[in-house]
């Protein structure tokens, strides 16, 4: 047996809270002040690529290769 749209839907709203407590929520994200845990480099790692793949699937592929462009220039642009 197959699920319809409507069931899929359903379990969407729960996830927002589930990775939004990833981590120990914003507050522990704050206090942290820029040292970054294990769990905030794979999840800022997943949104990124979560991101790019709907600029794909909405746009192509020319804007998530710019982007990706400009984020390798962002990284090593500042070697010598």
């Amino acid at each position: 047996m197959t699920r319809s749209t409507e069931d899929v839907d359903a379990d969407r709203p729960g996830l927002p809270l589930a990775i939004g407590d990833f981590g120990g929520g914003f507050d522990a994200f704050l206090d942290r002040q820029g040292i970054l845990s294990t769990s905030d480099i794979v999840a800022g790692a997943l949104l990124l690529v979560l991101i790019l793949e709907a600029t794909r699937r909405t746009t192509g592929f020319v804007l998530p290769v710019v982007c990706l462009l400009f984020l390798g220039y962002s990284y090593y642009g500042g070697l010598p």
